[in-house]
């Protein structure tokens, strides 16, 4: 059987596109290295917190630890373990799919932690039972 070789030049879409993944993923782990930071600050300063918002704190943190990773597989594996197969721009790998879970997953929390902020600012406001019943249900559609 004859193999097709596609040759791409460095202008098309797909190759130009190799360049923003690796950024993107730099950036990521900068903001994780910030992100570590600001956890152990507040690890260290928070103890009068309840329990359950320290272990949502953690939780969001283990999940962007995870997303980080998850996201450095499809890096690795497009421009190292690919490198020069273009073919790869067409393939669904596990990690592709993972990403976007992790993210929502992620946001969830953080949204009905700010549904569940606003409610309790102003418990006795209906604008606010309103406002933060809205937030929660255009988080879980999205």
């Amino acid at each position: 059987m004859a193999q097709v070789r596609i040759h791409l030049h460095s202008n098309t879409p797909l190759i130009a596109r190799r360049q923003w993944l690796l950024t993107g993923t730099q950036a990521n782990w900068a903001l994780l290295a910030t992100l570590t930071v600001q956890v152990y600050n507040y690890q260290t300063q928070s103890l009068k917190e309840p329990t359950w918002k320290k272990a949502l704190v953690h939780v969001v943190f283990l999940l962007q630890v995870a997303q980080t990773g998850v996201s450095s597989h499809y890096v690795y594996s497009v421009l190292a373990l690919s490198w020069g197969d273009p073919a790869i721009f067409a393939k669904l790998l596990w990690s592709t799919i993972a990403t976007p879970i992790f993210t929502g997953f992620t946001a969830l929390l953080v949204q009905l932690f700010f549904a569940w902020r606003v409610y309790q600012l102003k418990k006795q406001n209906l604008w606010a039972h309103i406002v933060s019943g809205l937030i929660a249900t255009v988080r879980l559609t999205s």
